[in-house]
């Protein structure tokens, strides 16, 4: 463990970890889940590095838990990849950019869009 300037703990060093051992189902990679439980134990860490070696293409969900939601309640953890092939590294920069959120929301909102018009249920009264 390491310990700061006034002794106290601040967790583990480094984790490397090997994101391909991960893959055990179709969607391994894919889901929300997978990323929780992967992360689930580096919470204490200073850094962790995701080895993508092996790995052809990770979900958006998948990245998006690890590269924005478990990163904006860690901001103390210092994320990293290596080792990432294009598509891993095109749904990374995606979520990093906030284009998957943004992606996400506006293909949600145009599945229930009438045609021409704005989304149904959007709250907005008296216009139509």
């Amino acid at each position: 463990m390491d310990t700061d300037r006034n002794g106290e703990d601040t967790g583990f060093g480094i984790a490397m970890i090997p994101v391909r051992f991960l893959r055990s189902g179709a969607d391994s990679l894919a889901s929300r889940s997978s990323a929780r439980r992967l992360l689930a134990p580096l919470r204490r860490f200073q850094s962790v590095v995701l080895d993508f070696r092996h790995v052809d293409a990770i979900g958006r969900p998948f990245a998006d838990e690890i590269f924005r939601v478990f990163a904006d309640a860690n901001p103390h953890i210092d994320i990293s990849a290596i080792n990432a092939g294009p598509a891993v590294q095109k749904a990374i920069g995606d979520v990093r950019s906030g284009l998957a959120r943004d992606t996400a929301l506006w293909a949600f909102l145009e599945q229930d869009r009438p045609s021409g018009g704005r989304p149904r249920g959007s709250g907005c009264r008296g216009e139509g």
